[in-house]
């Protein structure tokens, strides 16, 4: 009974007046907007999927990139140099010719419409043609001053004034010379001589004259020299030195003998005659050394102020 009522309230309502309202969309529509929207989303898809691969082959291209990035040289075809076919070369248009214009042009230069002369020479300004020198200051004399002059020695009293006369008068000798002061410190002024386990390298005794300088030592009477010829191509030499005359570079050879007898007595010198420049002159060398290494150490060991030593290659 109660769904027949119901049923009875339904039919009295009445349909007609939502008839204002719009009309829901054709199907047509739907099926545009639904084909829209594939298409956007397959092109959102390829959009993806190329540029995954672009990332890829950049990727590639850069692990790859120094491989491919060396450059190939290719060889030219043909000759790499042409003699020309006039060996002397293209002529100027001046060759022959002097720079005079009447052997070049066959007459002789029209004068020009204006001439300038250069200008003069400037001169000095009368200020500096006579200049006023200034008087001459003598030097000052710088003089030396005592901080407790009452409690000098007669030392220091000496170095102000040389000519004061001094207290201790007791230390002179007759002759001039100075008695044994036991209150003075003597200290020597020559420095004391270096511990041999502080040197390094090759230790050298050099003989020295009285005087300190090296004086040519006599050649002793069994020196006898190699012929160069003797000597094969490549082996290691020391070169002493070039010399005008054969007996220079014998004399120059004593003094390096006497200087230096441990390293020198084992060698055989040689003396090379050459030629440069239309000047004869003659290369002190030795020989006797297994390898160019050798020689160069002991150049090493030689003092570079006592005489010139290059290791050199027989050529």
């Amino acid at each position: 009974m109660y769904r027949l009522r119901e049923v009875r309230h339904m039919a009295d309502y009445d349909f007609d007046q939502f008839e204002g309202y719009d009309q829901p969309q054709s199907a047509g529509l739907g099926a545009l907007g639904d084909k829209a929207r594939r298409w956007v989303h397959i092109a959102g898809a390829v959009s993806s999927v190329a540029l995954i691969l672009g990332l890829g082959v950049w990727g590639y291209q850069l692990a790859v990139r120094d491989v491919t990035g060396v450059p190939v040289m290719r060889a030219m075809a043909g000759a790499m140099r042409i003699s020309p076919a006039d060996p002397g070369g293209q002529q100027a248009l001046n060759q022959g010719l002097t720079v005079n214009a009447v052997a070049a042009m066959g007459s002789p230069v029209p004068q020009a419409e204006e001439i300038t002369l250069a200008p003069a020479a400037a001169d000095l300004m009368p200020e500096d043609a006579a200049p006023v020198l200034a008087e001459e200051v003598p030097a000052v004399q710088p003089r030396l001053m005592l901080a407790d002059p009452e409690n000098a020695s007669s030392l220091e009293m000496a170095l102000i004034d040389p000519a004061a006369p001094t207290p201790d008068q007791d230390f002179m000798k007759p002759d001039g010379s100075v008695l044994d002061n036991p209150n003075v410190i003597r200290v020597s002024l020559r420095p004391a001589a270096r511990p041999q386990a502080l040197g390094g390298g090759m230790q050298l005794k050099a003989v020295q004259t009285v005087s300190g300088e090296s004086e040519p030592s006599p050649v002793p009477a069994d020196f006898q020299t190699i012929e160069a010829a003797a000597i094969p191509t490549g082996t290691p030499l020391v070169q002493f030195g070039v010399f005008e005359t054969p007996e220079a570079a014998r004399d120059r050879y004593g003094v390096l003998l006497a200087s230096f007898p441990e390293v020198m007595g084992d060698l055989t010198p040689m003396i090379e005659a050459a030629q440069s420049g239309g000047r004869n002159f003659y290369r002190l060398r030795a020989e006797g050394y297994a390898s160019l290494d050798e020689a160069r150490e002991f150049c090493k060991g030689l003092p570079s102020n006592v005489t010139d030593c290059i290791p050199v290659v027989k050529k």
